[in-house]
């Protein structure tokens, strides 16, 4: 029988904030590894964002190598008595009001600056302002050196150092791939910035060049909704593809990228299924009757984007990785509602019956070979002839016919 563990209250243990952010990383970063520390340097940069969201800096320019990150922003820059405050208090923050920041903040919580900085064997902030500097250096959550009032020659922002250490984030290196894709995903959202990364620069045409690049023979050129309700606002850009099997949705709330989807992915999904089956009915396309509003995304190609108060947005989880505002889901199925049947001619709305159709009988096709219902001279690949991927193949020469066995 095993011995009866103690407990008192020397068993109570309190850490120190950047110890518990050391002992429990999950709880502030989706993950370890190198996309926990592609993670890190997100958050830095989504301050710099925030500033030039603001109108303060159009360029942020970053260094990688295999050791350290820097960032350098030309934002209004820290104020020089609470650098140490933002680096080392939990919570706090300058965007819990509207004060400093407007709408779509990406740095929210007051949180990310103090993670890094306990995760980091060295920490440096610098920040200019009027011709003078404030320099402040960290190792593990902990001050350093403390340096204020010297007289400078940079332009006014933010410039952040930091050495992840690897050993605690169990990562093999500083994955500067990973950090290309995630700026040139910011890119799309912050068209006006231009991001530069060991002489690299991404700029983009904002969300819509994702639809370009995701579906370059589209069925119809790709539309663009946007519209303000109850102090949400909705952008929707999409398209459709003629591969009935896939299904793209790329969502961003207050421009963040929610990976996990949320109520505004819902929203999309409801409205387009909806409203589309209703132009379909008023314009008198004939499709299969077990057709479904699931039916009317196969093909999809479209990204979401809702920007709201940074006091109501919720995300769920300090990694911002799914919305879960409730109301927002009804906004964006409004806005669906009110505005497609204004952009969405003829042309669009049969090309999206006809994906919608092909999709209803490549399923039922998969029911009857599920419940062995196909007659002698009728297959699964002849009831879904019309379907590129699924042609039979006709060539008589047999080195240029192969058979693909998939596990599961």
């Amino acid at each position: 029988m095993s011995s009866v563990k103690v407990y008192g209250k020397e068993q109570i243990q309190t850490m120190e904030w950047y110890e518990h952010v050391q002992n429990r990383i999950g709880m502030y970063i989706p993950d370890k590894y190198e996309v926990g520390i592609n993670h890190l340097f997100k958050e830095i940069i989504q301050n710099s964002l925030d500033e030039c969201n603001e109108g303060f800096g159009q360029k942020i320019v970053m260094q990688l190598d295999d050791e350290t990150f820097t960032c350098r922003d030309y934002g209004r820059g820290i104020p020089f008595e609470k650098i140490v405050d933002v680096f080392t208090k939990m919570n706090t923050s300058g965007k819990f009001d509207a004060n400093s920041y407007s709408t779509g903040v990406v740095g929210l919580n007051g949180v990310g600056n103090k993670v890094v900085n306990a995760l980091s064997s060295k920490t440096i902030a610098e920040v200019y302002k009027n011709g003078i500097k404030a320099r402040v250096e960290f190792s593990y959550g902990q001050v350093v050196k403390e340096e204020y009032n010297i007289p400078t020659g940079e332009l006014d922002g933010t410039y952040i150092e930091f050495k992840p250490d690897k050993a605690l984030m169990q990562a093999k290196k500083l994955d500067i791939d990973l950090l290309k894709a995630s700026l040139k995903n910011m890119s799309l959202l912050f068209k006006d910035i231009y991001f530069m990364i060991n002489g690299d620069v991404f700029k983009s045409n904002g969300l819509i060049d994702f639809i370009n690049e995701e579906a370059p023979t589209p069925l119809f050129k790709p539309i663009s909704i946007s519209e303000t309700l109850d102090g949400v606002i909705v952008d929707i850009f999409l398209t459709y593809i003629k591969d009935i099997e896939v299904q793209t949705i790329r969502s961003f709330a207050n421009n963040v990228e929610t990976y996990d989807d949320g109520t505004h992915v819902v929203g999309l999904k409801l409205g387009l299924g909806i409203t589309l089956k209703k132009l379909v009915e008023e314009a008198k396309i004939k499709i299969s009757n077990s057709v479904n509003t699931d039916d009317f995304r196969s093909g999809l190609v479209s990204v979401v984007s809702i920007k709201m108060d940074n006091n109501k947005v919720h995300f769920v989880g300090q990694g911002k990785t799914k919305l879960g505002n409730t109301e927002v889901q009804g906004i964006v199925q409004r806005v669906i509602n009110n505005n497609l049947p204004k952009v969405l001619n003829a042309t669009a709305i049969k090309a999206i019956a006809s994906n919608a159709d092909l999709s209803a009988k490549a399923r039922a096709s998969f029911q009857k070979t599920k419940e062995g219902k196909i007659g002698k001279k009728e297959n699964k690949l002849s009831v879904m002839s019309n379907l590129d991927k699924f042609k039979e193949c006709t060539d008589s020469k047999a080195k240029n016919k192969e058979i693909f066995i998939v596990e599961g």
